[in-house]
């Protein structure tokens, strides 16, 4: 159940809505007339986490799921679930790789609540490679630690990749004698 703001609460946000818009709606009057470089400003206007990760990595409509899996589960869980539900919806329409790709971003998205860079420069590319036995796995390339307070996210997107490789019918890892 949803809970029910007060009159005052409701006109606060209200008024927050108003006031970011007139904010952006300044943004774009800047940006037209040519004082940035850019056309529009950076950072999308999202009212919840769901709607943060889909502005932020997509895919498109994913908000809906992401709120109503969050509902019922802590972030990680809800991040796995979205991961390997996302997996195997797109598998036929995107392809393999950039069902893993989509899946693991959107999953790393939730986990670091929409705020954090790390799904969309952290992890440079995510795609499959062959094992040296000539089967495809899951691989995940980085521009280096994801953050430096900590290393949770990089060390989930890692489980992440590795249950929606599952779902996508890829094989593990095979480390060489060498690693």
């Amino acid at each position: 159940m949803a809970a029910v703001a007060s009159p005052e609460m409701e006109a606060y946000f209200e008024e927050l809505e108003q006031r970011a818009g007139a904010c952006y709606d300044l943004v774009a009057q800047a940006r037209k007339a040519g004082y940035d470089l850019e056309d529009e400003a950076e950072i999308p206007r999202a009212r919840d986490l769901a709607e943060r990760v889909e502005a932020q990595v997509g895919p498109e409509g994913i908000a809906p799921r992401i709120r109503e899996v969050i509902t019922g589960n802590d972030r990680q869980t809800a991040a796995l679930l979205v991961a390997r539900e996302l997996a195997g919806e797109l598998r036929a329409e995107l392809g393999v790789e950039k069902a893993l790709e989509q899946a693991v971003r959107t999953s790393l998205s939730i986990l670091t609540e929409g705020v954090l860079v790390a799904p969309t420069e952290g992890v440079v590319r995510v795609t499959t490679m062959l094992n040296h036995n000539s089967t495809r796995c899951a691989a995940i390339y980085y521009a280096g630690p994801i953050r430096a307070a900590g290393g949770t996210a990089q060390a989930l997107s890692v489980l992440i990749a590795d249950v929606v490789r599952r779902e996508l019918g890829l094989d593990a890892y095979i480390p060489t004698p060498a690693e």
